[in-house]
């Protein structure tokens, strides 16, 4: 058996490895408390991800034989399959013993946001 090298996989890998020990190290969420006068507070909170799935193997041909029941076998070999950040944001109103919440999410994956395999 002949081991084939994938010298743009490895270096892919090393990256994104290198990447999210970096992003482990900073924080992800940050709160400002806009303003506060009392017992009355505005406060707004902001949450930061990054997440990335990697398949390890091609799809196996025994598999992917429905033309349409096997799409998620299908979309993708392997490699990063999933390259997403999320942002959630939250704005807090609270007076005394009263208080309202509004959040909003945001996401891009850069993988879902090109072509598929199939």
């Amino acid at each position: 058996m002949t081991k084939v090298r994938t010298p743009g996989r490895t270096m892919a890998a090393l990256g994104g490895g290198l990447f999210v020990l970096c992003a482990a190290a900073i924080p992800v969420s940050h709160a400002a408390e806009i303003y506060r006068d009392g017992d009355t507070a505005i406060r707004w909170d902001n949450t930061l991800k990054y997440s990335a799935a990697f398949r390890l193997n091609n799809p196996d041909p025994a598999l992917v034989t429905d033309s349409n029941g096997d799409d998620g076998d299908r979309n993708f070999r392997a490699g990063v399959i999933s390259d997403r950040v999320d942002l959630l944001s939250e704005l807090g109103l609270r007076a005394g013993s009263l208080g309202v919440e509004a959040s909003a999410a945001a996401w891009y994956d850069t993988v879902y946001n090109e072509g598929t395999d199939n």
